[in-house]
């Protein structure tokens, strides 16, 4: 049998500040210049400063939770890293954006992991809600 390990690089959020788009309706802004973090269920009543951890460590616990390595990944011996963007929307709900991956079971995996992320209070940039993009790779190991 396969000993599985999940390798999450959770600290080194990639942030997609290139592909902001410039609407009347819709401005992405990037993890970094946020002014109020998207709060995740159960962060409601932490600190300002420790949301952005709080926020981290909820989404690690996300996918530690929900992570299953696709049995034909396993039969073909398939790993690598996937990297999955989504926009976390104005209200609170998660859109994925963009997923790129050594192979589509894998991102498909990871598709399925980030589908079921819960909604969540939006971030504020200028005391507004704001869409926030983020990108977060995901290992693949046997």
């Amino acid at each position: 049998m396969y000993k599985i390990k999940i390798i999450f690089f959770l600290f080194c959020f990639n942030l997609i500040s290139a592909q902001t788009e410039k609407s009347e309706n819709q401005e992405n802004v990037p993890f970094h210049i946020i002014e109020d973090v998207p709060i995740f269920p159960g962060c409601e009543h932490i600190d300002m400063k420790e949301r952005k951890q709080c926020f981290q460590e909820k989404i690690q616990e996300h996918i530690k939770t929900n992570f299953r390595y696709p049995s034909a990944a396993i039969k073909d011996k398939i790993q690598g890293r996937v990297f999955i963007s989504f926009i976390i929307e104005k209200d609170g709900s998660v859109t994925i954006s963009n997923i790129r991956g050594p192979h589509p079971i894998l991102e498909e995996e990871a598709k399925r992991i980030f589908s079921l992320l819960p909604k969540m209070r939006p971030g504020l940039f200028k005391g507004k809600p704001t869409r926030m993009t983020m990108s977060i790779p995901l290992t693949f190991n046997l």
